[in-house]
């Protein structure tokens, strides 16, 4: 908030002031960056990054081929079908672990999906 806006945060943490501090330092810095103007399309590819998430967490994103890989961990950059593949009790952990619930719907999307492909061969 100092960088971007020159001021202190007064009641941080407090709805209201993280909201306008927010609000102020997203206004800032689409002055500050040229690569930010334009619209909230511009805005929502930027924050995407270079490989667009599955999940809201960003522990699930998109490879070039659109296929889900891990962003997390020790597979981090590992596609997601290839893991539960080689170790099946990786979709367990993940799903007995302390990760959002979106998160889980997706990977349980995943496992499902690589489930029924099994079943169809």
């Amino acid at each position: 908030y100092k960088f971007y806006c020159q001021k202190t945060l007064d009641n941080a943490h407090s709805a209201a002031a993280d909201i306008t501090a927010t609000y102020e330092i997203l206004e800032a810095q689409i002055e500050k960056y040229d690569e930010l103007h334009g619209s909230v399309a511009v805005l929502s590819e930027f924050s995407q990054g270079k490989n667009p998430a599955a999940d809201f967490a960003y522990r699930i994103v998109y490879n070039e081929k659109r296929e889900e890989i891990f962003n997390f961990g020790k597979h981090k950059g590992k596609r997601v079908c290839d893991i539960f593949t080689a170790e099946p009790g990786y979709y367990s952990w993940i799903m007995n672990g302390e990760f959002p619930l979106y998160t889980k719907k997706v990977v349980t999307r995943i496992y499902q999906k690589m489930q029924q492909d099994k079943r169809s061969v």
